[in-house]
């Protein structure tokens, strides 16, 4: 398993590798003719502008970047080439030739030196073996190379240096001392200089790993991390403000600490991956978990007034696209976006399957927002975590208690036998209940009612309301709220404008603590609450425009058990002309103040 904490180390590795196999020596090359090493380039220089990744100027259908059509039949039957058979090699006939079929043309002013053509005719003679770009083929042990001095290594990659060294006659420097060593680890490792301290400390240490042990000093220093974190903040945009238009400072912190505490932890390179490109997507995903896919919340945002939404929700999946290639996949991507590829086995299908994944983010084109855009999530610190812990645990004591001493109280004072059949209670028809405070968008000016000519199922009025995106109007603080008993069911009936209708409807209902009781009609545009569960559940299709329609929602399956209270009621929709009439429960505990107890209603449901 890859961790984080070798990230820089596996990198040098590999690229010393890679060195090591293209520095062979020109007797090792004329020995054996090597793709990569001999042919591409050549290929590139010489042969690419006319028969290679661009249709729009390649001539006579010939690809020579590509192995299928470079030794495929031609449309005039020959085949440029034939592995092991340079006379039946068109490749070698043209770039051999003495007239006007040269190749490449004289006019293009680049000509192979001999040296190329050699080589070529070398590489097919010896069947043209065909590899794939250097950066998508496995990395392969290289043998270390002969130096002057086998002593002088220390670990593999001395070798392919002190053999560098040799080549140029260049001598290696002597050994830094200790203190040096110190200083030059700890700049390496932590950004930061040694204390005096710990120089001495490393100075005096005669034992055999002592540099070793300063090793792992520095990497236990939460210093390592935030070293280790600038070139990824770098990568993540972390430093970026809004951009567009309006260009506001923006709060990423937490992401910031995320990935400095990955680091010193020495998380998995794989979990640090996927939690950053989809933290919030993971099954329960945790706070810090959320955090992480912070990594994508860093492109620029805009809110300008004549803007175009749909352009910008582009440009913001188009960055995190071309980021994901270039931080996770070490390649540019970016050229996909309008058409396939030239340079790279990327076609423009590949890059809008990853855009399609990316798609799904639920944001705003323009987001309205002069700092933090949406979606975002309110994250506390731990001790304001374990504060919030503490004062939940209260809460539910003290809820449990009042309960209890209610209970007492009705129990022993007179009140109606309750109803033998459930009964349709209306709690809201021509006016809200005694004592409610409307709130929500319909603030400033009150609840919102309709009258006849427009729609009306019962009494006098109807309520209404008009949206162009997310609105609500609500009420809470009732004198007499309802009681929840066993069965019951909450019960709302709705006109939708069929010139004007709404993408989604919502009802929710405060228990007193809350409004984590929801059902929805229609599509999943309003994002409160956790989809599929009490606190967002799905009841269905939009109902019918033109008509009342009554909705019935079960109140056990938003989580209203029997003894919970309801006073607050909110109609919510999401654009559109909506009107609203006779909310209320089908129940058989009694409700209102002819019931009440104690400015109460009843709240021991048996």
């Amino acid at each position: 398993m890859i961790c984080v904490s070798r990230w820089a180390a596996i990198a040098s590795l590999t690229i010393l590798a890679a060195l090591a196999r293209g520095g062979s020596s020109t007797a090792e090359a004329a020995d054996e003719i090597d793709y990569n090493r001999d042919v591409r380039q050549i290929l590139s220089d010489h042969c690419y502008a006319c028969h290679g990744p661009d249709q729009a100027k390649r001539q006579a259908g010939l690809r020579l970047d590509r192995e299928d059509s470079a030794k495929s039949e031609l449309e005039s039957g020959s085949r440029a080439i034939v592995p092991g058979d340079t006379s039946a090699s068109e490749l070698i006939a043209r770039i051999t030739a003495t007239d006007d079929s040269v190749m490449p043309p004289a006019e293009g002013g680049k000509p192979l030196k001999p040296e190329h053509v050699a080589r070529l005719k070398s590489w097919v003679e010896q069947g043209a073996k065909w590899k794939g770009h250097w950066s998508y083929l496995p990395i392969e042990p290289a043998a270390l190379p002969a130096v002057s001095d086998s002593a002088w290594p220390r670990t593999p990659i001395d070798y392919f240096i002190l053999e560098r060294l040799d080549r140029d006659g260049v001598k290696p420097s002597p050994p830094a001392d200790k203190a040096t060593l110190a200083r030059r680890l700890s700049f390496d490792l932590t950004g930061l200089p040694p204390s005096p301290a710990d120089v001495e400390s490393f100075v005096a240490d005669h034992s055999s790993d002592a540099y070793e042990r300063l090793v792992d000093r520095l990497l236990a220093s939460p210093r390592y991390g935030e070293r280790m974190a600038q070139r990824w903040l770098d990568l993540a945009r972390y430093a970026d403000t809004n951009g567009y238009h309006i260009d506001n400072h923006r709060d990423m912190w937490r992401y910031r600490e995320w990935v400095i505490g990955a680091f010193n932890r020495n998380l998995p390179f794989d979990q640090f991956t996927t939690e950053q490109i989809a933290g919030d997507l993971l099954p329960a995903a945790t706070l810090d978990q959320k955090i992480a896919s912070g990594f994508h919340r860093n492109v620029m945002v805009n809110f300008e007034g004549g803007a175009d939404p749909a352009e910008y929700l582009t440009k913001y999946v188009v960055d995190r696209v071309t980021t994901t290639a270039t931080v996770f996949l070490g390649s540019t991507l970016a050229c996909a976006e309008c058409h396939d590829h030239k340079y790279d086995p990327f076609t423009q299908r590949d890059f809008y399957q990853l855009y399609a994944y990316f798609n799904n983010v639920p944001e705003q084109g323009l987001d309205g927002q002069k700092e933090n855009p949406k979606p975002s999530m309110k994250v506390p610190s731990p001790e304001q975590l374990e504060r919030m812990q503490a004062l939940r645990s209260q809460t539910t004591e003290l809820e449990e208690r009042v309960r209890g001493e209610l209970a007492k109280t009705r129990l022993d004072a007179p009140r109606p036998s309750p109803p033998s059949e459930p009964y349709e209670y209306t709690w809201v028809d021509d006016e809200l209940p005694a004592g409610s405070s409307p709130d929500g968008d319909a603030k400033k000016k009150g609840w919102s009612w309709a009258a006849s000519p427009e729609p009306v199922l019962q009494g006098r009025r109807a309520s209404v309301g008009t949206a162009s995106e997310r609105s609500q109007h609500l009420f809470t603080g009732p004198k007499y709220p309802l009681v929840i008993g066993a069965g019951d069911k909450l019960v709302a009936h709705v006109f939708i404008d069929p010139a004007n209708t709404p993408a989604e409807i919502m009802l929710q209902f405060n228990d007193g603590s809350g409004w984590e009781h929801r059902a929805y009609w229609g599509e999943n545009k309003i994002d409160w609450g956790s989809e599929g569960g009490p606190s967002r559940l799905a009841m269905g299709a939009l109902p019918a425009a033109g008509q009342w329609v009554r909705l019935e929602v079960d109140a056990a399956a938003i989580n209203l058990q029997p003894g919970s209270i309801v006073d607050g009621w909110s109609c919510t929709q999401f654009g559109g002309h909506v009107y609203w009439d006779r909310l209320g429960m089908v129940t058989s505990t009694p409700q209102g103040p002819e019931n009440a107890v104690d400015q109460g209603a009843w709240v021991v449901v048996e």
